[in-house]
């Protein structure tokens, strides 16, 4: 008999739980989508300043995601992310925000320039006026759990539209990248071919990694030539007529100087060239008499592409360093253009 009752509340129990076990996974289920739901917690309330001087609010609007990025204008991982968001066609899309922050306290005409050379009309570019954009930055590194001691700029904060930290992210990402997150969260949204439009040839822009001031001579899809103005700081001591400038998103070889480029720059000690120059304009580097030192990599330099007095006035002592199987051609090329008979072509 007690055999019996046993059995028969033993299986009453095993009913029972078998019963409830659906509905301890169903909580659990519901429990995992509302984490989700919630995500890294709700977005705090900041206001930054834009280069067009109107006020920027962090908070997203009930119809649009938000991405922040939190960056440097003098950062590579910072700028290699903007070009891919400028290429991108998602930028343009009207449910999507996207916000720059300069960390770094760039002034405004660097946070412009910036904008010019790496940002979009539909990106909004804002400057720090005190410490509220650093203060910001913080807050948002801690409620991604980031450690401070792991932080690579770009920072990168997807907010959605119920106005929610989704995830915050640390150094380089590419446009799709950074889309497929935002994707999680906004449907509608897809990765699209990036923006084909390209600067036209005669446009003169600065690039801040190279500190050039750079033409465009022309232009295509993936990129084109350029030509070296002028150093975009004419205090600098030492410039670099780099191989390639970035424009809009798109590489374009330096291949030539134009002409006056340095003519009269008295601050300017040393110059280095690299490989894909092929012409010097005239009175390139006319007049720098505290030249004393010009490192050139390019092997693809002449009489011909070398204008008139090109080196005329530079120190007189100087030290032109040059590909060691072009020591005996260009020591004759710079002197005809030039160059005094006391400088010193010498093999790199």
């Amino acid at each position: 008999m007690m055999k019996k009752r046993f059995c028969c509340i033993f299986m009453a129990l095993a009913l029972c739980i078998a019963s409830i076990a659906p509905c301890m996974e169903s909580s659990a289920a519901d429990a995992e989508r509302e984490l989700e739901a919630k995500s890294l917690g709700p977005n705090p309330t900041y206001t930054f300043t834009s280069i067009k001087g109107t006020p920027v609010s962090t908070a997203a609007g009930s119809s649009k995601a938000t991405i922040l990025i939190f960056g440097s204008t003098v950062c590579p991982n910072t700028y290699h992310t903007m070009q891919s968001i400028s290429g991108s066609s998602w930028v343009k899309d009207s449910g999507i925000r996207t916000v720059f922050a300069e960390t770094n306290r760039a002034s405004k005409a660097d946070v412009e320039t910036f904008a010019r050379n790496y940002g979009c009309s539909s990106v909004t570019f804002c400057y720090d006026v005190g410490t509220g954009i650093n203060t910001a930055l913080w807050r948002y590194v801690s409620a991604g759990s980031v450690s401070s001691q792991s932080i690579t700029l770009p920072v990168i904060v997807l907010i959605d539209s119920r106005n929610m930290i989704q995830k915050v992210t640390t150094g380089y990402k590419s446009e799709k990248e950074i889309i497929t997150e935002v994707n999680r969260f906004k449907d509608s949204v897809k990765p699209s071919a990036p923006d084909n439009s390209a600067p036209k040839p005669g446009s003169v822009v600065t690039e801040l990694r190279t500190k050039s001031v750079c033409k465009v001579i022309s232009t295509g899809n993936a990129g084109g030539t350029a030509e070296y103005v002028r150093p975009s700081n004419k205090r600098s001591t030492s410039a670099q007529i780099p191989s390639t400038v970035v424009i809009s998103g798109r590489t374009y070889a330096v291949t030539s100087i134009a002409p006056n480029a340095f003519k009269g720059n008295k601050k300017i000690k040393s110059v280095t060239i690299e490989k894909n120059v092929r012409k010097i304009g005239k009175n390139a580097f006319y007049g720098c008499k505290n030249l004393r030192k010009i490192v050139i990599k390019s092997k693809n330099l002449s009489k011909k592409s070398i204008g008139k007095n090109a080196f005329r006035g530079i120190y007189s002592k100087a030290t032109v360093r040059v590909p060691k199987n072009k020591v005996k051609s260009y020591k004759s090329v710079f002197r005809s253009k030039g160059m005094g008979k006391k400088a010193k072509v010498k093999k790199l």
